[in-house]
């Protein structure tokens, strides 16, 4: 790729992503320049040597008009967000970015409540026949779906909006929910001054929702600049601490692969998808997505796919290889945590 034109690529909220961001550096090129940037000086992705900046918080009105200066100024092709708010906020903001020669990864704005809110995904996946747990913000529908046997103890309570799995409890009575149900309302709060109170999604601030028990799977969805679906990674999740996939395998499943290409095409977006599936009785069901490069990538990574170069290709308007795209069956990898200076 000599004759490659410079490319530059602005990663936000990179966090801990450090892995993420070096692949991005490799698919960029000599040529390239992969900046990194995020609302905390003490990123570790910082000590990379990369262009890094503090940025304001996402919730900052200054954050969409800082990041639009600093890609106007640095002539930054592509921004790829890696935290959900960020997601968000940049989905709704894209045409501002676009219009100045920036292309945001994530969804299309139509779709932006998709990478925050799990009510709002529940309710899209519902509406195209997607099998998803049983969710609900109302009680009086627990309660309904109780008595008719829909739905039995242990449930799930968690925030609508939240991330990581913090604040997500099991209860297994009545008189648990309730107090798990006050709890989390008092507590969690629509980020971003997004509320919803009364808008068309309706409802409040925490889910209930029916425990999934089933092997889990972390499927990767790649979809091109045009939205449309060219990949899809399923992996078995082996062992899982705080939200985070530490070990997971790479599987070959028809079913899988179907309801991935079939989720990369409904929700179109660019880049992309991550979701968490249980197959419960051999029947996959939808629990979240995250439309983002996630935690489960680097497994996906190491099976043999390589989602960056392809995105990079696709940017520079080359060739892709068919290798990138392609994974080996079976392939078990394992996170471990590492230590740099800053």
């Amino acid at each position: 790729m000599d004759n490659q034109r410079v490319m530059r690529i602005l990663i936000t909220s990179c966090g801990k992503r450090d892995y993420l961001v070096n692949w991005f550096v490799l698919a960029a090129g000599p040529k390239g320049t992969v900046h990194v940037g995020n609302s905390h000086e003490d990123s570790p992705c910082f000590a990379l040597g990369v262009p890094h900046v503090v940025t304001p918080l996402i919730a900052s009105p200054a954050y969409i008009p800082f990041l639009l200066d600093y890609c106007r100024e640095n002539h930054i092709d592509l921004v790829c967000p890696l935290f959900d708010e960020d997601v968000h906020c940049l989905a709704l903001h894209g045409d501002q970015f676009r219009e100045q020669g920036t292309l945001v990864l994530g969804p299309q704005r139509e779709l932006a409540r998709l990478a925050i809110d799990k009510w709002a995904a529940h309710q899209w996946l519902t509406a195209r026949g997607i099998l998803t747990p049983f969710t609900a913000i109302d009680l009086k529908v627990v309660r309904s779906g109780l008595e008719r046997e829909e739905i039995s103890f242990p449930l799930m309570v968690k925030p609508r909006y939240g991330m990581g799995s913090i604040d997500v409890y099991i209860v297994h009575n009545w008189d648990e929910l309730l107090q798990t149900f006050s709890f989390l309302t008092q507590r969690c709060h629509s980020p971003s001054g997004l509320t919803d109170k009364s808008g068309a999604h309706g409802g409040g601030d925490v889910l209930v929702q029916k425990r999934l028990v089933g092997d889990e799977f972390g499927v990767d969805v790649l979809n091109d600049l045009k939205g449309k679906p060219v990949a899809v990674v399923p992996k078995r999740k082996l062992s899982m601490s705080a939200g985070e996939t530490w070990v997971a395998a790479t599987v070959r499943s028809t079913d899988l692969h179907r309801l991935g290409m079939q989720l990369g095409e409904e929700l179109g977006h660019v880049g992309n998808l991550d979701c968490d599936i249980f197959v419960v009785d051999g029947v996959p069901v939808v629990l979240e997505l995250n439309v983002r490069f996630g935690g489960g990538y680097p497994f996906s990574h190491f099976s043999g796919v390589d989602f960056p170069r392809c995105i990079a290709a696709w940017l520079d308007r080359t060739p892709i290889d068919p290798r990138w795209l392609t994974y080996t069956e079976g392939v078990s990898a394992v996170k471990s945590l590492s230590v740099r200076a800053l």
